[in-house]
């Protein structure tokens, strides 16, 4: 059992078992200087409380944000899914952030044929991983979630302020969460959790 006094931190992914607790980094959400500007708010919604949209990457090192690529791939996500119908009609009843999301190394899947990539072993923040031959992508559900879940917390509220706690575990429910892998080449799934 967890002790009444133990307080778990945000921005870490927390591991429980019968026998204790272990909290480690989910990884970097990464503003450089300060955390709080890993996470853009690149819109905010105009008509009722929104639906969040949370775009990030995978395979991206350090030298993606210093020459501004990694910005410029989240920004053509986002105005790429709003110019197809029905969401640029209803562009305003979105949230859309975009998260530093620094990965230890380059994603260095080769891609292949048709569909696909042969995996490469770069270690990866989301831990994305190809199967060759397929549109398949699998990787790391759940710091994927964490991230989406800081984003929320910390820019969610209007204005881009902090979010009542009580409500990001449900808007995290019911957001979009896009990963944007640095390997190009045709793949990438839906995936209804």
């Amino acid at each position: 059992t967890l002790r009444s006094d133990a307080t778990l931190e945000g921005g870490k992914l927390h591991k429980i078992s019968g026998a204790g607790w272990k909290e480690t980094e989910i990884g970097t959400i990464d503003g450089f200087d300060n955390p709080e500007e890993g996470i853009v708010v690149l819109q905010e919604a105009t008509e009722g409380q929104g639906t969040d949209i949370i775009i990030m990457g995978d395979g991206f090192s350090k030298s993606h944000f210093e020459n501004g690529n990694y910005e410029k791939i989240m920004k053509k996500a986002y105005n790429d899914f709003f110019s197809i119908e029905p969401y640029a009609s209803l562009k305003e009843y979105f949230n859309v952030y975009y998260i530093n999301a620094v990965s230890e190394e380059d994603h260095d899947a080769v891609p292949t044929g048709l569909n696909g990539a042969q995996q490469g072993d770069a270690k990866t923040v989301f831990n994305t991983e190809f199967k060759e031959g397929s549109t398949n992508i699998t990787g790391n559900d759940n710091a994927v979630v964490a991230y989406a879940e800081q984003a929320i917390r910390v820019k969610g509220g209007k204005g881009g302020t902090e979010c009542s706690a009580n409500d990001v575990s449900s808007r995290a429910n019911k957001a979009l969460m896009i990963v944007m892998v640095n390997v190009e080449c045709h793949a990438g799934t839906c995936d209804m959790v």
